[in-house]
């Protein structure tokens, strides 16, 4: 239809009736098909939004998806930094159980006394001042001050059983690997158990931290 309008315009002398009809034919056709075109395109756009929004509700829901997912992974994170916590303090009781067993079987302790709170013996003195252990505290002090400040523990008698478990089982947290070889050696070559020498230091570290803390054990 479009190509015999176009050739009765063509053939038609201009001005006369059926140039004038094809004409006017041409332009209506023209129109229809440009709106026809602008129709296609509005609802390729309207789709093309549509489309986009579906995307973006999708992309919505996923990421609260993988919100979720990582809110478990925290929870599971934290359950497992409970377990780890939990064997760290069950091989840490293993540790002082061996050492105390050890202690009881092998030396008789000569160095503190027995009774609560802790003191040391002449031996227990001569040992600490031979060695420059009350130096070793102090050069510490800032690391064993600040470990013992963040177990919230109150109680003098608590605190001692803390200290005394903890110098023996994990001395890392008190003391540098240097000092730690030097307890070691003292222990071998005054031929005592090393529990006796860690009690010297729970002694020795219990004396400074109840003075700073105005804190008398007695």
């Amino acid at each position: 239809m479009l190509s015999d309008t176009i050739e009765k315009i063509f053939t038609a002398k201009a001005g006369s009736f059926a140039f004038v009809l094809g004409f006017m034919t041409l332009v209506v056709l023209g129109t229809i098909f440009i709106t026809k075109i602008s129709i296609k395109q509005d609802n390729l756009q309207s789709s093309i939004i549509r489309i986009e929004d579906k995307l973006d509700n999708a992309i919505v829901k996923i990421d609260a998806r993988f919100e979720k997912i990582d809110a478990r992974f925290e929870k599971m994170d934290e359950r497992f930094e409970k377990i780890d916590e939990g064997f760290s303090r069950l091989e840490t009781e293993i540790a002082f159980m061996k050492g105390t067993f050890e202690y009881a079987f092998a030396s008789k302790d000569e160095a503190t006394r027995k009774k609560s709170p802790l003191s040391l013996t002449k031996i227990g003195e001569r040992i600490a001042t031979s060695y420059n252990l009350r130096t070793m505290v102090d050069e510490n002090w800032n690391q064993i001050s600040e470990h013992l400040k963040s177990t919230n523990i109150k109680h003098p008698y608590d605190l001692e059983r803390f200290c005394i478990e903890r110098t023996f089982a994990t001395p890392e947290k008190f003391f540098s690997d240097n000092d730690i070889e030097k307890l070691h050696k003292v222990a071998l070559k005054e031929d005592y158990h090393l529990l006796t020498i860690t009690r010297i230091m729970t002694v020795l570290i219990l004396d400074r931290y109840f003075t700073e803390n105005n804190n008398n054990a007695n």
